[in-house]
């Protein structure tokens, strides 16, 4: 039996399969990484970058296609 919330995610996930939608709802951008930090993955000035385009084009989710540790997770939540 599928709960609610089961739901909305499946309705989540097949808004996002729409192409229009999915280009209205993300941009893609692609950036280097010269040095892996082991705190954040990002150096200083990347984050400071990341940041300052995420609050001029109100985005707030940040999709990193890597697997990151623990502490690179909740630093980079807790960078602003």
């Amino acid at each position: 039996m599928a709960s609610a919330s089961d739901d909305e995610s499946d309705n989540a996930f097949d808004e996002w399969k729409n192409l229009n939608i999915r280009e209205d709802m993300a941009l893609s951008s692609i950036c280097s990484v010269g040095t892996i930090k082991a705190s954040t993955f990002f150096s200083k000035g990347r984050l400071s970058e990341i940041g300052n385009y995420m609050r001029q084009t109100e985005v707030d989710v940040l999709f990193v296609n890597t697997s990151l540790s623990v502490i690179q997770r909740r630093n980079l939540e807790m960078y602003q």
